[in-house]
């Protein structure tokens, strides 16, 4: 490489050629260098590259591993402050790379970039920047992530921070290795390509790899990105959004495939004494618009020094998380991983939660290491994670909330052995806590939750039984439901069955603890009714569903009251019965009556009234009551029982018995059925006789009151067979009981009630009954009678035999049997009765007698033998006499008309014979008019009687004969076979027609009669139709004609031309009635509409056109005129006519004669444009002036007579110069843009035609302020701008000139090619802007573009070079300024009083105008980080050694607040922190290495009080808000203040040693049990779970310390030592000091005699103890002093020890307790050098006490 290249390299290349060079030994010239031969040569390097690629081989198998590999890669990068670090793929179909890759993959993540280091590991294999920095909280560690690209693709690119590289697959020619040689990319892809992709005006990423897919994986990858998983963000700590686009060539529109972020992280609670922390993520699909909320928990435990491994050297703790999700999850049709290592693994746990730590994974990344002693110590430690987040859950919610966390339990089983460990530990833990919502049904303190052992679950009807007699005011002590907590009502749905059965919760079933329940709460006694009532609908439903444990009879306890006593008090008893009635004023009504009558019944129970109301409400009422009864508790005391409990033989109380049923009535007290069944069947009937009927009887009406009475005269002849009448005794008034029954009231009851019978409704036994000689009211008795039993019984042999053989029925000759007798009904049939009177043998009833009531008995008549009129046997002979006269030929007319009149009666009462009818038929004895003939042979057609005579032969019947009463008949006479439908006549026409030889002949009925034939028959008939046109019958004014020479004419058609005189139809001949036939008329040939009469005359016209003279103006006018008239009449056939004329060529124009399609009848508005354009304008000379009355007419016929329909003769005529013209005037320019609008308007898309764009839109002839202008070249804005626009002379559009007209074009000068687009519009008037001085123009036209809300883009103008105008108060003059020295506001006034170089808008500018230039030019609101920090260097570089209050609070604030996002660069640039010697000292900047962070605040005063100088970093005099000072602290600690405690060292004065000596006695008194088995238990405790052997040699070396006792407190000397300046001194004093380097503790013996009371002593003492102790957080050392604190308070004594421990949920485990007793035995004192024992074989795993291990412990030894 020559030098001059060498010199054009860029850092970034230069580094690349120097990796290919130093590392694999390739020149610039690869074919020629000899270096790169002895590569190649070497056989190593084959070997080499074939090792790399069987190792991404083997390490990811499959296709999808290059994905989680690159977002791994994305989460470890580092990421600029204030940016949301994201990572997005597109996948596009376009080949970037120009290597013929099908697809390209782009991932683009907004990190800082790649490094040197980063760029020399990624052309490594193994070498990670990574490895080894897990605390760190970095994913990889094996250094061949990016190599899985290689799966997918073979020749990716990597651009990022100024590199441009790629790999490729392949061995490099220079070196025989292929995956790792960098290679420079100096064509394609290119930065432009990426940025058109990714999206034109968006800023690229930082870092972009490009991978051109192999043709066999693109469908694969887009799968895989199509199927990433939402939850896959939930443990990355970096990366808050990941999107996948796909990006089609040529194609506008990009398809989101995945886009997921987390769009909320909230509630964070930090409790540091568990060391966990919980938070709440909510996770956002984009594209499936869905979102899901996830409780994180994350907690830390120790490290099992048995399960550390070489992979985590370093790791102490194992951080675990776990997320639950309070909804239904984002699965996206993926299967949801269950284990997480940072990112997910393909492990299905089936747990409804998911487990995150730091795992170690197989080589695949697929799954975890499962016989990995690191991943299972992990495992041991899930469980206590899940109960202890489930606990903190359920304890902080409400009771709907803690329904989303059960749905976590792990019900179901794992397909993994191992993870079931871990649900068995989780089941176990969870049994332990009260974590289950329970109700509380008593009164007393309320229990929340409780312990899954100790629920029970209740079934839902019981349970709502406690909540109706908790709302009652009864309240269920715990000892009440046997200490037993009832399961909130919420977890009874199906859906926590699973949970339940898993935590072993009691199922709803538990028959004893409902027993024991209903009777210590005497739940039948106290509660209310209603609930009671519930209570045994339960009872009841409990048996009925579990038969092997159910209530007995016996113990179900009903209530009763004791009916024999006026007592209102309610009973229970177990074993009674219960008299049960249903209503409640029956109830009372009974128990009345009941002591009158005086039954037996006292020894029963009845139901209290209102536990009956209860049942009876109550929805399963009748189930419940059923039931007692079935289980013989319970009796229904009816009416019925209740009547039949007092049935007697006693007349009298008879009587009182019916009177106790008619006051029950009155008393509405039963319903009808019931009544009336008692009253029928159960109650006896005294009859009028005094006797008592009791048992089966049929109840009669008393004789004196009945039908049957009168028949039989009073004596009742069925008195033998049980047929009782009631007796007059009910009738009387009477007074029963202190009612009172008025007079026949009572008997009206019986009669009602018993259905007491008469006639004509009485069923009669069979008997023979006296019946002769019948009064006529007698004799309708008995046919009503009669009647009533043919309709509902059949009479009895011997009743029917007396009714039909008694001599009871009048005749005209006496009194004779109904079987002798004949009705003739003569009212109704005189014809038949003059027959009948002719005929012998016959007895006619006497009408007269019966009042001619008689006839309408006519059924019971014939049903007893009697003869009827209307019977078939008299009408035979009737019949066969009129067949005798027709066979004659002696039928008059008179006679057929009685036969008619005969048949008519016959058929009305069904009596009409086939046989004689057919005799009737075959006879000729009807009169046509062709003579005799049968019935079938005639015709009978009234309404065209004429016209068929005329025009048909065929025979009709002559009704001038018969007369007009014939036509009565026409129902008989089609019985008899005459035809009288028309539509036969219609059928024989075909056959039949004739025409007469003069057509004069044929009437206007007969012609219509034709149509009509022709309307019947339809257009098919062509027979018919052939013979009608071939006859000359249609009269026109030319006399009679064929039909298809004939015009039927309209009116509405005007005047017709005179072409000749035509054959109109004659209409005053035949009518209006003619116009109702004009199909018909069309069919036979008949011109009856325009368009046929249009032919003839269209024809003629034309023959005119054809002859040499060609048409004169005349010939057109006179056609024009006929158009006029058909318009203005028959506007609909102004269609067809247009069709005869079109592509005529009879108009005369200034191009000739042309058709009216194309010729333009001129007006005014052509006159404006005529000069630049052609048109073809019909001559006027020619036509005369009258042509322009014709304008409709020529419009119709297709001419263009309006300046809106002939923009395209505008178009193709247009003759526009090309120079500006001196003058195009306004109306001209106006009606070409007119034009212009109207050819828009006849485009679909609204665009105009090239060849008139090119005529338009290139020549000048738009005037402007500065002269005539193209189109293009022209601005036009809106009215209102113009007067503020008008002062920056530019090409705008005159709008003087041309008017207000020129606003309502604009959409027509855009098209042309103005500028017209407010966007655009504002851009011109922006460059114009930027050439303006003077302040009076600017500040207007800056209104108009904030209006407009105008945004500069990248594609018109240079972003960086935008400037901004900042005009001077009460001048006319300004300047511009650069937009990045632009700020709105200076919030504090920090910059304006420090000469800061930014410009503040606010200072000229109102409010409107700052939020303008915020969001149109991206004008920050306030300084960026970067100024404050550019301020706070130049304090510190300027000699600002002091700074005011104010100042540094507003720097200070601003800081806090941003830490955040800009911490690294918070901390780089820092050099000096304020500092301050007291509160009220000045502030200071001091360098950082010369501060310290006052955390000791006693030794903050000590060296206060001894020296002057700032040497502690400021801090605000109270916490606020903006500046929180625990925050403020971390910030001073992380850009390099040191603590004060670590600064500072102390020593024991000289003096004190030498006065101090060892005091045995002392460490007795001070080294006690008690505080050893404090320390034991909470170094044993959950929070440390310190290992046996580590705890006690922690209290061992507590045990071996030398105990020094002083008579003056200790006094101490402290050295604060800075690194760069000098050492400060102070002096203090301790009662208890803990000499670190000596193992000794100095103790004032003053102090510990007293050490009780003593806070000061206790302080020291805890706080020297607790720094022997092996802690690690500040939390346990705190909490351990407490206790140690507590301790000295209760001198240790062994009860108050216990309580400590057991408040604080510590233990001291049986080793422990063992330990202490061996130190403090009786022969072992306690000796300076105490040892710990030699350990035993048997070692506890992991360091744990040598308890029962858990359960999943055991299981993972078995699996092992």
């Amino acid at each position: 490489m020559d030098e001059d290249c060498e010199e054009s390299m860029t850092q970034e290349k230069r580094h690349i050629q120097t990796i290919r060079r130093a590392k694999f030994s390739i020149t610039a010239d690869d074919n020629s260098s000899s270096t790169s031969q002895l590569s190649w040569s070497n056989p190593l390097t084959a070997d080499l590259h074939q090792a790399v690629a069987n190792l991404s081989a083997q390490l990811y198998a499959k296709d999808v591993h290059f994905l989680m590999e690159l977002i791994q890669n994305a989460e470890d990068n580092e990421y600029p402050a204030g940016v949301e670090p994201s990572l997005e793929f597109i996948l596009t179909s376009k080949d970037v790379t120009g290597t013929g890759a099908p697809a390209t993959l782009l991932v683009f993540n907004n990190e800082i970039g790649f490094s040197r280091m980063n760029m020399e590991s990624l052309c490594s294999v193994g070498l990670s920047t990574k490895k080894g920095r897990k605390k760190e909280g970095f994913i990889g560690e094996k250094g061949i992530g990016f190599k899985s690209v290689f799966l997918v693709s073979n020749r990716p690119c990597v651009f990022s921070n100024g590199y441009q590289i790629r790999f490729s697959d392949e061995p490099e020619k220079g070196c025989g290795i292929g995956y790792i040689v960098p290679e420079w990319v100096e064509e394609r892809p290119t930065i432009h390509e990426l940025e058109s992709i990714y999206g034109l005006g968006k800023e690229l990423p930082a870092t972009t790899i490009i991978l051109p897919l192999r043709p066999e994986k693109v469908k694969g990858v887009k799968k895989q990105l199509s199927e990433v998983h939402p939850e896959l963000l939930l443990f990355l700590s970096k990366i808050k959004r990941l999107s996948v686009r796909e990006h089609a060539e040529g194609c506008s529109k990009e398809e989101t495939l995945c886009s997921i972020s987390i769009s909320s992280c909230t509630g964070l609670v930090s409790m540091e004494d568990a060391g966990a922390s919980s938070w709440y993520v909510e996770l956002f699909s984009h594209e499936e618009d869905m979102k899901c909320q996830y409780y994180m928990w994350r907690q830390s435990f120790p490290v099992d020094p048995q399960s550390k491994t070489d992979g985590r050297k370093g790791v102490d703790m194992w951080n675990i998380s776990l997320a639950f999700p309070l909804g239904e999850r984002l699965n996206r049709r993926t299967v949801q991983a269950g284990i997480y290592a940072f990112l997910p693994t393909t492990m299905v746990t089936n747990f409804p939660f998911i487990i995150h730590s730091d795992f170690i994974l197989a080589s695949s990344r697929e799954t975890i290491l499962l016989d990995n002693e690191w991943n299972l110590g992990i495992l041991d430690c899930v469980g206590h994670a899940f109960v202890q987040a489930f606990h903190s859950y359920v304890t902080s919610h409400s009771f709907p909330e803690i329904t989303k966390m059960l749905q976590s339990v792990p019900v179901h089983e794992s397909s993994f052995p191992v993870l079931n460990n871990v649900r068995e530990d989780i089941k176990e833990l969870l049994k332990e806590k009260a974590v289950l919502p329970c109700e509380n049904y008593s009164m007393g303190e309320k229990i929340d939750l409780c312990k899954p052992g100790e629920a029970v679950r209740l079934l839902p009807a019981f349970r709502k039984i406690l909540n109706k007699a908790k709302e009652g005011g009864l309240s269920l002590e715990n000892d009440s439901l046997e200490g037993r907590f009832i399961l909130h009502n919420l977890l009874e749905s199906k859906d926590f069955d699973g949970v339940l059965k898993y935590l072993g919760v009691c199922g709803p079933t538990d028959f004893n603890w409902y027993n024991c329940c209903i009777k210590r709460c005497d739940l039948a006694v106290n509660l209310c009714h209603d609930t009671y009532v519930d209570l045994i609908c339960f009872m009841m439903d409990y048996t009925k569903s579990y038969k092997q444990f159910h209530f007995k009879p016996g113990q179900i306890p009903l209530r009763h009251v004791k009916h024999d006593t006026s007592s209102s008090n309610m009973f229970i008893t177990m074993s009674s019965k219960v008299w049960y009635i249903r209503d409640t004023k029956l109830y009372a009504w009974l128990y009345r009556w009941n002591q009158m009558f005086g039954s037996q019944t006292t020894s029963v129970h009845f139901m209290p009234a209102e536990t009956q109301i209860a049942f009876a409400a109550h929805n399963r009422g009748n189930d419940i009551v059923a039931w007692l009864c079935k289980i013989n508790r319970l009796e229904f005391i009816s009416l019925e029982k209740f009547v039949l409990s007092v049935c007697n033989t006693d007349a009298k109380k008879m009587v009182h018995l019916a009177c106790f049923l008619y006051f029950t009535h009155v008393n509405n007290l039963t319903n009808e059925h019931t009544l009336r069944d008692i009253c029928r069947y159960k109650l006896p009937v005294v009859d009028s006789c005094g006797s008592v009927h009791v048992g089966s009887k049929k109840i009669l009406l008393p004789a004196s009151r009945s039908n049957w009475g009168k028949l039989f005269n009073h004596v009742n002849p069925f008195l033998g067979e049980k047929y009782i009448a009631i007796g007059e005794i009910y009738a009387e008034e009477r007074e029963v009981n202190g009612n009172i029954a008025p007079k026949d009231s009572v008997l009206n009851f019986l009669i009602d009630y018993t259905g007491a019978l008469d006639l004509p409704l009485l069923q009669p036994p069979d008997v023979d009954l006296p019946i002769l000689y019948l009064t006529s009211e007698q004799a309708f008795l008995l046919l009503n009678w009669v009647k009533q039993l043919s309709l509902s019984y059949n009479m009895g042999t011997r009743f029917g035999r007396s009714v039909r053989c008694g001599r009871w029925v009048k005749t005209i000759s006496g009194f004779d049997k109904p079987e002798n007798c004949f009705l003739a009904n003569g009212s109704k049939s005189s014809l038949i009765f003059q027959i009948t009177q002719s005929l012998p043998g016959f007895a006619v009833i006497d009408e007269q007698y019966y009042q001619g009531r008689i006839a309408s008995y006519g059924d019971a008549l014939k049903q007893i033998g009697v003869t009827l009129a209307t019977d078939g046997v008299s009408y035979t002979a009737i019949l066969q006499r009129f067949v005798s006269l027709a066979e004659a030929k002696k039928m008059s007319n008179g006679r057929v008309l009685a036969l008619l009149k005969l048949i008519k009666h016959l058929k009305k009462v069904n009596q009409l014979g086939d046989h004689l009818l057919d005799q009737l038929k075959e006879k000729s004895w009807l009169v046509t008019s062709q003579g005799l003939q049968s019935p079938p042979a005639s015709y009978f057609i009234r309404s065209e009687h004429e016209a068929i005579l005329q025009t048909v032969d065929i025979p009709l019947i002559d009704e001038g004969f018969y007369g007009p009463r014939i036509g009565n008949y026409e129902p008989e006479l089609i019985l008899l076979g005459v035809e009288v439908n028309i539509e036969q006549v219609f059928r024989q026409i075909p056959l039949k027609l004739r025409f007469p030889a003069d057509a004069s002949l044929i009437s206007r009925e007969g012609a219509l009669f034709l149509l009509k034939s022709i309307r019947k028959l339809g257009e098919s008939e062509l027979e018919i139709l052939e013979k009608i046109k071939s006859f000359p019958w249609i009269k026109t004014v030319a006399g009679y004609k064929f039909p298809q020479e004939c015009i039927l004419y309209d009116m509405q058609w005007g005047l017709l031309p005179d072409f000749g005189k035509m054959p109109v139809i004659e209409e005053a001949f035949y009518g209006d009635a003619i116009r109702s036939f004009v199909m018909e008329l069309k069919a036979i040939g008949v011109a009856v509409d325009l368009s046929d009469a249009e032919k003839k005359i269209t024809d003629v016209f034309k023959s005119l056109l054809s002859s040499s003279t060609g048409p004169t103006c005349r010939d057109v006018a006179m056609m024009l005129s006929y158009i006029k008239g058909i318009s203005e009449k028959m506007s609909h056939a102004i269609p067809d006519l247009v069709n005869c004329f079109s592509g005529i060529r009879f108009l005369k124009t200034r191009h000739g004669f042309r058709c009216p399609s194309e010729s333009i009848l001129f007006d005014s508005k052509w006159g404006t444009i005529c000069t630049y354009v052609d048109l073809p304008l019909i001559d006027d000379g020619f036509h005369g002036i009258d042509i322009y009355s014709y304008r409709n007419e020529l419009e119709c016929l297709g001419a263009v007579v309006d300046f809106s329909e002939g923009p395209h003769f505008v178009a193709a005529g247009l003759r526009l110069p090309k120079e500006p013209p001196g003058f195009f005037s306004a109306e001209a320019a106006l009606m070409l843009l007119h034009c212009t609008g109207l050819l828009m308007k006849r485009s679909s898309d609204s665009a105009l035609p090239e060849f008139f764009l090119a005529k338009i839109r290139d020549s000048a002839w738009l005037k402007t302020h500065v002269g005539y202008k193209s189109p293009k070249e022209c601005i036009f804005i809106q009215s209102s701008w113009q007067s503020l626009l008008k002062p920056l002379n530019g090409p705008f559009i005159d709008e003087v000139f041309y008017g207000s007209c020129i606003y309502l074009y604009g959409d027509q000068l855009k098209a042309i090619g103005a500028i017209v687009e407010t966007h655009d519009v504002c851009f011109h008037v922006y460059t114009l802007l930027l050439s303006q001085h003077d302040n009076r123009v600017i500040s207007p036209v800056l209104g108009y573009l904030e209006k407009n809300r105008w945004k500069p883009t990248s594609e018109a103008v240079n972003l960086e070079g935008i400037q901004l105008w900042l005009p001077e108060r009460h001048s006319t003059e300004g300047k511009w300024v650069p937009r990045n020295l632009c700020v709105l506001h200076d919030r504090d006034n920090l910059f304006s009083a420090n000469n800061q170089p930014l410009h503040f808008l606010d200072k000229h500018y109102n409010k409107k105008m700052l939020q303008y230039f915020s969001c149109a030019f991206g004008i920050p609101h306030y300084p960026s980080i970067d100024a404050y920090l550019s301020l706070w260097c130049s304090w510190e570089v300027g000699g600002h050694d002091k700074l005011a209050l104010q100042e540094c609070c507003a720097f200070w604030e601003y800081a806090v607040a941003n830490w955040d996002q800009h911490s690294n660069m918070i901390k780089e640039k820092i050099k000096k922190v304020p500092c301050t010697c007291t509160e009220v000292s000045a502030i200071q900047l001091v360098d950082i290495e010369n501060s310290a962070l006052p955390d000791d605040l006693e030794l903050k005063k000590l060296f206060t009080h001894s020296n002057e100088e700032a040497l502690f970093v400021w801090y605000p005099f109270e916490d606020s808000p903006t500046i929180p000072l625990r925050q403020l602290f971390e910030i001073y600690c992380e850009i390099g203040v040191k603590r004060l405690s670590e600064m500072v060292t102390s020593s024991v004065s000289f003096r004190i040693k030498n006065r101090s000596h060892e005091d045995l006695a002392l460490k007795d008194g001070l080294i006690v049990a008690g505080l050893l088995k404090i320390l034991l238990g909470f170094l044993a405790g959950p929070r440390i779970r310190m290992p046996l052997r580590k705890r006690h040699e922690a209290v061992l070396a507590i045990l071996n310390l030398k105990f020094r006792s002083c008579d003056e407190p200790v006094m101490l000397d402290h050295v604060l030592v800075f690194p760069s300046c000098k050492d400060y001194y102070a002096k203090g004093r301790r009662v208890v000091f803990f000499d670190k380097a000596a193992q000794t503790l100095f103790v004032h013996r003053g102090t510990f005699e007293k050490r009780h009371k003593s806070i000061e002593f206790m302080t020291y003492f805890a706080r020297a103890i607790s720094s022997i102790l092996p802690l690690d957080m500040a939390y346990l050392h705190n909490d351990i002093c407490r206790l140690i604190q507590t301790g000295i308070i209760s001198g240790f004594e062994e009860d108050a020890v216990k309580f400590i421990l057991e408040t604080e949920n510590l233990h001291v485990f049986r080793e422990d307790e063992e330990f202490v007793s061996t130190l403090f035995s009786t022969e072992q004192s306690l000796t300076p050098s105490l040892q710990l024992p030699t350990p035993s074989l048997r070692k506890p795993r992991r360091g744990r006490p040598s308890s029962p291990p858990c359960l999943s412990q055991k299981k993972r030894r078995s699996l092992k």
